[in-house]
């Protein structure tokens, strides 16, 4: 899932695509999950 070749977030972090749902995925080095799929956003600690 992580790809990390994503310029909108941080060199330190992971992204990558949620097939399923669409969202843009970016984890945190502390963990924390980052989801952003058009206007919406959610974050899971």
């Amino acid at each position: 899932m992580a790809t990390g070749d994503d310029e909108s977030g941080p060199a330190d972090s992971a992204t990558g695509s949620l097939p399923v749902h669409g969202a843009r995925a970016t984890v945190a080095p502390d963990g924390v999950i980052h989801l952003r799929r058009g206007s919406w956003t959610a974050t899971l600690a």
